[in-house]
């Protein structure tokens, strides 16, 4: 599943932006995972995205884990937050 959220960031993130470059954090505190990325989106991508890997992701989240996903996005900038309860 976070193989899906990194694939993500490197089809649709802007990967040479030097001043906010592309982030990617792991943390595991106590009996919770959190795994966040952030990114600057590309200008010109080919492919648009529909939704279909983070739909997938969720089906999958549902049926084993107690789970936090929160996206935020607009027309420049991506971010999405998962908690996971170990």
């Amino acid at each position: 599943m976070l193989i899906t959220i990194v694939e993500n960031l490197f089809k649709y993130g802007d990967l040479l932006n030097e001043t906010d470059p592309a982030k990617i954090v792991v943390r595991i505190e106590g009996k919770q995972l959190t795994f966040v990325t952030e990114n600057i989106k590309k200008k010109n991508v080919r492919e648009t995205g529909h939704g279909i890997g983070i739909k997938n992701i969720t089906e999958r989240l549902k049926m084993y884990h107690d789970y936090d996903l929160k996206i935020e996005e607009n027309e420049q900038f991506y971010r999405s937050a998962l908690m996971i309860r170990l």
